[in-house]
């Protein structure tokens, strides 16, 4: 496999680790902060993990464009 790809699945994983021992943080410590709909919410663990993935990304992959399910 091409070592950018290799790389990328590396980081990959590493960001998916720290922003589930962040949800797990929030396990019993969160706020719902949107309701979109009758069963569709955000939560500040959703947030602060998606912030912190978000974070992630932009600093090894700076060039790179993200879209996000709370951000946009």
């Amino acid at each position: 496999m091409d070592p950018f790809y290799l790389q990328l699945q590396k980081d990959c994983a590493e960001i998916a680790t720290q922003a589930g021992k962040l949800l797990c943080s929030h396990q019993d410590n969160f706020t719902i902060v949107q309701m979109k709909d009758d069963v569709d919410l955000a939560t500040s663990a959703d947030i602060d993990s998606e912030k912190l993935i978000i974070s992630l990304v932009r600093q090894k992959y700076p060039n790179h464009a993200i879209l996000s399910e709370e951000a946009g």
